[in-house]
């Protein structure tokens, strides 16, 4: 009679390389979303001590616009707090999915072994 255990332990392997990918994507999105936050913070501190009419420019869908330092700073402002919100919403979804995990582990009393 064949044995269920190798099935079994394929289905767990799976499950646990799953929650493991999920939460590495999770990781990497809010570390280059702090990434961009930062960038988005020099720029908006170094527009905020220039002139409002000085010229600047904007990629904007791939196209380099033409604005000035005092049309531009209400935007970064406005998409600085999205980011920020963004990173909020990533990491209390990154510690569900952390808490998931480990409800998953001892469920499945599923012990990581360090190779």
């Amino acid at each position: 009679m064949e044995s269920k255990a190798p099935h079994v332990n394929q289905k767990l392997q799976l499950q646990f390389n799953e929650f493991k990918e999920t939460l590495e994507q999770l990781s990497q999105k809010i570390g280059q979303l702090k990434t961009d936050l930062d960038e988005h913070d020099v720029v908006l501190n170094t527009l905020k001590t220039v002139p409002e009419d000085r010229k600047c420019f904007r990629m904007i869908g791939g196209a380099l616009v033409e604005k000035t330092a005092g049309s531009v700073v209400p935007v970064l402002d406005s998409k600085i707090i999205s980011m920020k919100e963004a990173v909020v919403s990533l990491e209390k979804e990154r510690q569900r999915t952390l808490k998931e995990f480990e409800d998953w582990q001892k469920k499945t009393n599923v012990k990581i072994v360090k190779q």
